[in-house]
């Protein structure tokens, strides 16, 4: 009887084993690999000379080192711009190089626009890796606006800085105020109007605002894509189920929310790898 349940016992721990590799290798094929989604925005303020306008939208990288994969994969899209949607450093961290260096390599492709994060605006460095950043060839866009022409045609691309506020109580207020502020900067209101936000969460109070397409982050997708672990992820940290990854409508105003591309075995992804995104722009006639 005794050898019975030693032989049972045994082949428990075998198969267990056995799953435990098999999980471990998926886990880090997922994690070292970079997904590629496109989305196609249509609107009658698209410009008929940005038909099949390519951006390429990245966010959430966390001074990760998944540099070159990101990057062959924004090579093969071959994008007109490429816009990170902020948190491309940790807040805590002294040492940004593998931003830095992913920046650098994108400025390669093609111009590069740059929106701060949360990770961003409360590192103690902000200014400092900004300034790197603009060293590279990058376009801060904090609180900013910039006209983008392709074949004498022009879109708005207009950046918004993650904004620091104590008291949840106070968020609505600030996040009007500085909404309205950045919106009266905006010269041509009457252009197509992309609004570079890094927190996606907030999506219910931006859809208020007359952008035409918000290109978000934040909340990596729910980090583990699994029923009820990812609802309960995102509702304790992000206080939100809704737009953690992918497209999303209110309105006249479109949303596109990236995964992020960081590659962090301390905090794995399941069945949610890094991804870089493809917007499309397609004129309504």
């Amino acid at each position: 009887m005794f050898e019975k349940l030693l032989a049972v016992s045994a082949k428990i721990l075998l198969v267990m084993l056995i799953l435990g590799i098999i999980l471990t290798a998926y886990l880090y094929l997922e994690n070292s690999m970079v997904a590629m989604t496109q989305y196609g925005i249509y609107s009658e303020k698209i410009p008929a000379a940005f038909n099949n306008y390519s951006i390429v939208l990245i966010s959430d990288h966390h001074n990760s080192n998944n540099i070159k994969k990101v990057t062959q994969k924004v090579e093969e899209i071959k994008p007109k711009i490429i816009v990170i949607a902020g948190d491309s450093i940790n807040m805590h961290d002294e040492n940004h190089s593998n931003a830095l260096m992913l920046a650098e390599h994108l400025m390669k492709i093609a111009p590069v626009y740059f929106t701060s994060g949360n990770h961003e605006t409360w590192s103690g460095n902000e200014n400092d890796f900004l300034d790197s950043l603009k060293s590279s060839g990058v376009t801060v866009l904090n609180n900013t606006i910039t006209t983008i022409t392709y074949k004498n045609s022009e879109i708005n691309l207009i950046g918004f800085k993650d904004v620091v506020y104590s008291d949840d109580n106070m968020r609505k207020d600030i996040l009007d105020n500085e909404l309205n502020a950045l919106y009266n900067k905006v010269e041509n209101k009457d252009l197509f109007n992309i609004l570079v936000f890094h927190k996606a969460n907030l999506f219910d109070w931006v859809s208020n605002y007359p952008f035409d397409l918000v290109l978000s982050g934040h909340l990596h997708g729910g980090q583990i894509n699994l029923p009820i672990i990812k609802e309960h992820m995102l509702s304790t940290r992000f206080l939100t189920k809704k737009y953690s990854k992918g497209y999303y409508r209110k309105g006249n105003c479109q949303m596109v929310v990236s995964g992020g591309t960081e590659k962090n075995f301390k905090r794995p992804r399941i069945f949610n790898p890094p991804e870089v995104i493809e917007v499309v722009l397609k004129p309504l006639d």
